[in-house]
């Protein structure tokens, strides 16, 4: 709970109480004893004894609970003022006169306020009085020689039997900091966005500007290939082949380095059906016929972003049909929901990755096979994390199926499309079941 919601809801008890006991110690004095039937003792039928040790028991709880009291508004950062209407005295605790300063007076309180609301405070405290409402106000508080402040007021005033109002208690809170933290957190975000602008700029335009000469190195050999025709020998054929190959795959290359830096902004949240989502994507890929994909158990639908949630899906599926290194294998894919996550599995009996590499397949440019394989751009699983980490998920990797290959466990937070929270996630970004833990060999 905030400091602001604590003092709203501590308020009233801090008035009431305070105000009370100031009341009845003014009015103590004034107690008539002919309240008392006539030819009674004081105290009635009760011994005097029990009558003072209950008077004692009660005045100790009633010390415990100011006590109490005392240090959770301590601990909220929370100052406490009772002020006395009738003498204009005014008693700070610590915390509010780290904010007023020494003064014991009205007078004294309303030359700390800027001069600017000076009238807007008075008006607040008449028409809180006035009214029997509770007092509230923000203000700033400016000192010789002390950084200004902005603080929230709050408080309750109490009356006597005639309606007269003799005092009033409440609480302030130094907004300062808080105020100070927001503007910088709104600077930053601007900042960011600026900066995410910038960057997407960037990636279009070099993606841009190096598509061009790849495209004329590409055609260039095409038609030396095409007019040379026989008089090209064998060895020079294979080198402008492999040239036109390395050119493809700098082309894949700028793609992929285009889509990570656009990694999703500004998606919206929808209920997916996890099973619907894996059969796309084995329909997308197309395995050989001799590798299956199985499907494991599966939640019912789920609210999250969809298309990074599916794109990192696929990539990992496409990901262990590519690299697989038999005719025959087997894919197991699965999920289910763990409190406010999915966590799904792709898991398979590939070729695997060593333990020592497994972190490192994760980085820019590194592939499974360190560089080996020809068709990668060595991007993937690195974009794969980072959708994870952009939307607040996780990724690992584990041991697949049959003492081989891998397994990669990824837990994706669940948004439920239809609160505030899901709507705020999905434009700032800009978890039935996955496999049971005897599928995974926990």
């Amino acid at each position: 709970m905030s400091a602001l919601a604590f003092a709203g809801g501590a308020l009233l008890g801090l008035a009431l109480g305070v105000g009370s006991r100031w009341l009845r110690s003014g009015a103590r004095s004034e107690r008539p004893e002919q309240q008392r039937e006539p030819g009674a003792a004081p105290g009635g039928d009760h011994d005097p004894q029990e009558e003072a040790a209950r008077q004692e028991e009660a005045a100790l709880q009633e010390e415990v609970r100011e006590a109490r009291f005392a240090l959770a508004l301590q601990a909220s950062g929370v100052g406490t003022w009772t002020w006395d209407l009738r003498t204009n005295e005014i008693q700070w605790d610590e915390l509010s006169e780290a904010v007023f300063g020494e003064g014991a007076d009205y007078r004294t309180f309303k030359e700390t306020l800027h001069e600017e609301d000076r009238e807007r405070v008075q008006a607040a405290i008449d028409e809180a009085i006035r009214t029997r409402e509770p007092y509230r106000c923000s203000y700033r508080v400016v000192r010789p020689g002390v950084a200004e402040r902005r603080v929230l007021a709050m408080g309750q005033a109490r009356y006597d039997a005639e309606g007269a109002p003799v005092v009033m208690a409440g609480v302030v809170l130094d907004e300062t900091e808080r105020e100070q933290l927001a503007t910088a957190l709104e600077l930053r975000t601007h900042q960011l966005s600026r900066l995410n602008e910038d960057l997407d700029q960037f990636a279009s335009r070099i993606s841009h500007d190096l598509k061009a000469p790849l495209r004329a190195i590409d055609g260039l050999s095409a038609w030396l290939i095409d007019d040379l025709g026989p008089e090209l020998s064998g060895e020079n054929r294979q080198h402008l082949e492999l040239l036109r190959e390395r050119v493809k795959l700098m082309g894949r290359l700028l793609n992929e380095l285009l889509r990570f830096a656009k990694v999703g902004v500004g998606q919206p949240c929808e209920e997916v059906d996890f099973a619907a989502l894996v059969r796309n994507a084995e329909a997308l890929i197309s395995p050989p016929p001799g590798l299956r994909v199985t499907l494991g158990e599966c939640p019912p639908p789920f609210g999250v972003v969809r298309a990074p949630f599916e794109q990192v899906l696929r990539n990992l599926l496409d990901n262990a049909v590519k690299h697989h290194d038999r005719p025959e294998g087997r894919v197991e894919v699965g999920a289910e929901v763990r409190g406010a996550f999915v966590e799904f599995e792709v898991r398979d009996d590939g070729p695997g990755i060593p333990v020592e590499q497994r972190q490192r397949v994760f980085e820019l440019f590194v592939t499974a096979r360190e560089l080996g394989d020809s068709e990668g751009t060595g991007m993937g699983l690195a974009f794969v994390r980072r959708l994870v980490h952009r939307f607040g998920g996780t990724i690992e990797i584990d041991e697949g199926l049959d003492g081989r290959g891998c397994c990669f466990r990824v837990a994706w937070p669940l948004l439920d499309q239809s609160s505030e929270v899901g709507r705020v996630l999905a434009e700032s970004s800009g978890a039935g079941p996955v496999l049971s833990e005897s599928r995974r060999g926990r």
